[in-house]
């Protein structure tokens, strides 16, 4: 009893350490610390499982609808403008797969880090849903991919053979110009005539093949296009058909007639030396110098340097049989749906 009194006489601030009471106990007070920091690591990973679930929830119903855009492509058996429209429809739809792509790599990290902080519930589930995702992506941009790449075939051998149409359509524009100048309006001799007829000729040569490859195209599309396509291409065809062969009877028909002139100008001139001779005979004749050359070049210059008359311009036989071989105008019958008949 006089001790405690006397300890309550000295006060607190006079206490020696080994007269205080015991401090609290320092492990109690770390395992309330791990106990927060618990608490918050299994917050954090709950709301990173909420963020995955949403992008995958997200990027599913996007997946959802693009399936359903690449179920049923018209993509065969369509005519040339439905499968034009369908190209550009895939166009979109690869750029926007090739764009989810960074979503989905997105919720691949998400989902890695979930794994690494281990505080769900629903983590097998949850993988197997990524997984199914992936493995989704794949399979529609596989498929697209070769949607596209068949679509962009067909449109891309209709494209070529209408470009090369027109392109043959222009050469045959400006060779009938030409020819026309040439044989009306240009006041050059007949030699000068037989000069521009061989470029004609050999410009008529030079795209022999493109005019055969291009009859050869033409019927294979009809072929496999659908009947409101393939009578477009029969008119088509059958329109530069007839216009080629009525440019190339007319270079034929120039070549004729310049030679006819040539043989013409060339028996006058042959009369009218007859003609000097005999008036020569009462005359001393003067030594003529050696080497001069006198009157128009002969004309066997012409046969040699154009082809033989029956012909029309030495094009390879598949061109002549598709456009000398028919009479003129027309390049060959009807028949089937009203299919032209080139061959």
């Amino acid at each position: 009893m006089q001790g405690d009194s006397a300890a309550r006489s000295i006060g607190p601030a006079l206490l020696t350490p080994r007269m205080l009471p015991p401090a609290p106990d320092a492990a109690g007070c770390s395992v309330c610390t791990a106990s927060v920091e618990k608490r918050i690591r299994a917050e954090q990973a709950w709301r990173l499982h909420e963020r995955v679930l949403d992008s995958l929830s997200r990027f599913q119903d996007w997946l959802r609808g693009a399936e359903l855009w690449a179920v049923s492509p018209a993509s065969s058996q369509v005519p040339f403008a439905v499968a034009k429209e369908e190209l550009k429809k895939f166009e979109v739809l690869q750029r926007q797969i090739q764009e989810k792509l960074h979503h989905l790599e997105s919720l691949n990290r998400q989902y890695r880090q979930l794994v690494q902080a281990n505080g769900i519930s629903l983590q097998c589930r949850l993988r197997a849903a990524v997984q199914e995702s992936n493995q989704r992506w794949d399979n529609l941009q596989e498929r697209a991919a070769a949607i596209l790449k068949r679509l962009k075939y067909f449109v891309s051998q209709r494209e070529e053979f209408e470009w090369e149409r027109e392109t043959v359509q222009v050469w045959l524009t400006e060779l009938d110009l030409r020819l026309t100048d040439v044989e009306h309006f240009s006041g050059g001799s007949s030699l000068e005539k037989m000069m521009e007829l061989r470029e004609f000729q050999e410009a008529v040569r030079s795209s022999a093949e493109r005019l055969d490859w291009l009859l050869v195209a033409g019927e294979r599309l009809i072929q496999r296009s659908e009947p409101q396509d393939a009578e477009v291409l029969e008119e088509e065809l059958q329109e530069l058909s007839c216009y080629c062969q009525e440019v190339f009877w007319r270079v034929s028909r120039f070549r004729r007639r310049l030679v006819s002139m040539r043989l013409v100008f060339e028996d006058e001139w042959l009369s009218d030396r007859e003609t000097d001779v005999e008036s020569d005979c009462f005359i001393d004749p003067s030594p003529e110098p050696e080497g001069e050359a006198r009157g128009p070049p002969s004309a066997a210059w012409i046969y040699q340097s154009t082809p033989p008359q029956g012909s029309l311009l030495p094009a390879p036989p598949s061109i002549r049989g598709r456009l000398e071989g028919q009479p003129r105008p027309g390049v060959g019958s009807l028949g089937g749906r009203g299919r032209v008949h080139v061959a």
